[in-house]
């Protein structure tokens, strides 16, 4: 069971070049939030890129979302298992920003740890239809389970070459890589994405945002 705080008047435009959001009036009624940390995206980051041969991983922290749609949503990493980024409640959206590879792809595949978004423990019957998009062509769709604090890790792996081809993945420019519960979903309870471990006994468990490409020809090319 986790709380969160709620994040109101989120029709204001924020830009990167904004100051970060200051306290909400409703911090002084939740005491227990004194010891973790809210915040909206104040810059959005690339990920971190591996690269052996031609297994090519990109590595992205789930507070570094570039945009959300969510009504109310944020980051936490104070109390509880794992460090994430909540959206709620109902539909909504986060996007990621990533390079792709300058070479041709033979394989996708993305893990991430995900759960519906619920502001007490989550009953097992409000979960979310999770729909996967790269540079707005979908990967496919997804129920992820009701939210315990911890969440299951879910995958998407593409080997089709056209639809990777279509995908249209480059290293020229910021390609985005989008977790949607749509208006049409037939279950629409937000979502929680999961990041670094909290506590010590959950430390295998805890990860980033994992895209992993398997490219047809090998390259030297590595970028931080």
């Amino acid at each position: 069971m986790h709380i969160k705080m709620l994040i109101l008047g989120l029709g204001t435009l924020f830009t990167w070049s904004c100051q970060a959001p200051q306290e909400s009036s409703s911090l002084s009624t939740h005491p227990e939030l004194v010891q973790g940390t809210w915040a909206l995206p104040i810059q959005q980051s690339d990920g971190v890129i591996q690269q052996d041969g031609s297994q090519f991983k990109i590595l992205l922290q789930v507070e570094d979302y570039a945009s959300s749609s969510f009504d109310r949503y944020g980051f936490w990493d104070g109390s509880g298992l794992f460090e994430h980024t909540y959206g709620g409640d109902g539909q909504g959206s986060f996007s990621y920003t990533f390079r792709g590879p300058s070479v041709p792809l033979n394989k996708l595949a993305i893990q991430v740890r995900l759960s519906a978004e619920s502001q007490t423990q989550g009953k097992p019957e409000e979960t979310s239809d999770v729909e996967l998009l790269i540079n707005g062509h979908s990967l496919g769709q997804q129920t992820v389970m009701a939210d315990d604090g911890k969440g299951s890790f879910y995958s998407w792996n593409i080997a089709d070459q056209e639809r990777l081809k279509n995908l249209q993945i480059t290293a020229e420019k910021s390609n985005e890589l989008r977790f949607v519960v749509g208006a049409k979903a037939k279950h629409k309870n937000g979502l929680c994405i999961y990041g670094r471990t909290l506590s010590p006994v959950n430390a295998a468990e805890g990860q980033p945002i994992i895209i992993a490409f398997e490219t047809s020809a090998s390259t030297d090319q590595k970028r931080h």
